[in-house]
């Protein structure tokens, strides 16, 4: 069996999704079978306009373009929540023009009361950034400071260990104590 609209050959019943014992065509658009899905199949456009029979597969196409689509106004973002036909839009945007230009008006000082505040933010971040950029720099001074300070101190304390030793050796003493020095670098691997 072959679909008539589509050419897809199948079993009568996957085509149709009816029995052989069910004759009668359908007033409807066949909820099982490949009628079902099939991209030819015929249907009358939902709002019931003179368009005729349309293929399922340009259905979405002809209710984007259907003058009895319900839609909504061009102003519905502004806050016109009105539903009109296609085809009576234009009588409603003469209709509604005052307030349509309300609507954008306010909409348009919203904006510009969000764009101020977000000049705002973007203002304190940037100052927030500086001051962070500021305390970065002054910890890295520190630091550099710091480091400075601990290689002074590990060289006087390496100077001070090697006089010890030094000491122990002239008194006979047994046993050196460890150069900071080298108790460091065995830390720092």
């Amino acid at each position: 069996f072959e679909c008539k609209f589509c050419k897809k050959a199948s079993t009568y019943v996957s085509i149709t999704g009816q029995a052989h014992t069910d004759v009668k065509q359908p007033k409807k658009p066949p909820e099982r079978g490949h009628y079902a899905e099939c991209p030819d199949y015929p249907l009358s456009c939902k709002n019931k306009c003179r368009s005729g029979e349309i293929r399922r597969a340009d259905m979405e196409q002809h209710l984007g373009e259907c003058p009895l689509e319900t839609i909504q106004c061009e102003h519905w973002e502004e806050g016109c929540n009105e539903m009109v036909r296609r085809k009576d839009m234009g009588g409603h945007m003469k209709a509604f023009k005052k307030q349509h230009q309300e609507y954008v008006r306010f909409a348009y000082l919203h904006k510009k009361k969000d764009m101020e505040d977000l000049k705002v933010e973007l203002r304190s971040t940037k100052d927030e950034l500086a001051a962070t950029k500021f305390e970065l720099n002054a910890t890295k001074n520190d630091v550099a400071i710091l480091r400075t300070e601990l290689t002074t101190k590990t060289d006087e304390l390496a100077t001070n260990t090697d006089e010890l030793n030094a000491a122990r050796m002239s008194i006979g003493h047994k046993g050196t104590a460890e150069s900071p020095k080298k108790a460091i670098s065995c830390h720092d691997s």
